[in-house]
């Protein structure tokens, strides 16, 4: 059972488009994927500051890190509470378990609260940034 939450941020025919640059150019096709997780970082920045400033061990903002998938990037948190820390009300208890029926401790705030919140909130910033990315990719692929 995989614990924690993630969120992937997708272009679509982002992997075909590479295996495709891959064939004419290796190196074009690296420097797009690189660049589109650096286009995806103020994601991980904003979720992480969000994180920190819920409180606590700081554990949930260590926990959270970003990796190239085919179509784009996963931004992952593994702690175990992610769940809760992003999600859950006020007034939550647990419903199984040896905790069933005690309250769990749910971080002051609307959800979702760090993760899922960065990633509505820097959505546009995010599409524009890789849109010009491919662009520029395109022309200097056409350019020479």
């Amino acid at each position: 059972m995989s614990r924690g939450i993630g969120i992937n941020i997708g272009v679509k025919g982002l992997g075909e488009a590479v295996e495709s640059l891959k064939r004419i150019d290796g190196k074009l096709a690296s420097e797009l994927k690189r660049g589109i997780k650096e286009d995806a970082r103020p994601v991980l920045e904003s979720a992480r500051g969000y994180a920190r400033a819920l409180g606590g061990s700081g554990d949930y903002a260590a926990s959270m890190a970003m990796r190239a998938i085919r179509d784009g990037v996963r931004i992952k948190s593994s702690d175990p509470g992610a769940g809760t820390i992003e999600f859950a009300n006020r007034g939550a208890f647990y419903l199984s378990g040896s905790r069933a029926g005690r309250p769990v401790g749910v971080p002051a705030g609307t959800p979702p609260r760090a993760l899922a919140r960065a990633a509505i909130e820097r959505e546009a910033e995010v599409r524009r940034s890789v849109e010009a990315r491919i662009e520029r990719t395109i022309e200097r692929y056409l350019n020479g």
